[in-house]
């Protein structure tokens, strides 16, 4: 009788500890989702003004950005497929990272460095080729890949 007695104290420690645990993971689940949330909340791209035309932003839609984003944007995709557009009232650059271009992306870089200039963001992905096919539910769904482009689009305002 008195090996039952131990083994029932033993199981019932094994259960408490198994509780124990769990709790314990609930709680850590808990707190990671707690700063999840506060960190996304503190950043503050997560909040991105975007322009809904009642302005006086040439009545289109993007998202107010300074010239400090588009320095980032030239440095940041300078191994992608991306291209960046910069339309300055009649004049357009392109910067589409070809052999060449760092010495056009570092004079716009010194040129524009610290001004206050206000800019108009918006981006465009532009497929050319392949097939596709839209089902019922909006999604498109590729039977022959194209080549995909990424366009960020800057107007200065």
């Amino acid at each position: 009788m008195e090996n039952a007695t131990d083994a029932l104290k033993i199981a019932f420690a094994a259960f408490i500890f198994i509780v124990a645990l769990s709790i314990v993971f609930s709680l850590m689940t808990k707190i990671k989702a707690t700063a999840d949330s506060i960190l996304i909340s503190s950043d503050q791209t997560t909040y991105y003004n975007w322009n809904t035309g009642e302005t006086n932003y040439r009545q289109r839609n993007g998202r107010v950005v300074g010239v400090d984003e588009v320095i980032s944007t030239l440095k940041n995709y300078r191994n992608q497929a991306t291209y960046v557009r910069i339309k300055k009232n009649d004049r357009t650059e392109e910067f589409d990272y070809s052999v060449g271009m760092e010495a056009k992306i570092e004079e716009f870089i010194k040129n524009n460095s610290g001004s206050q200039k206000i800019y108009l963001e918006n981006i465009q992905e532009i497929t050319t080729g392949g097939k596709y096919k839209v089902a019922e539910d909006g999604v498109r769904v590729i039977i022959a890949p194209g080549v995909t482009r990424t366009y960020v689009i800057y107007d200065e305002l």
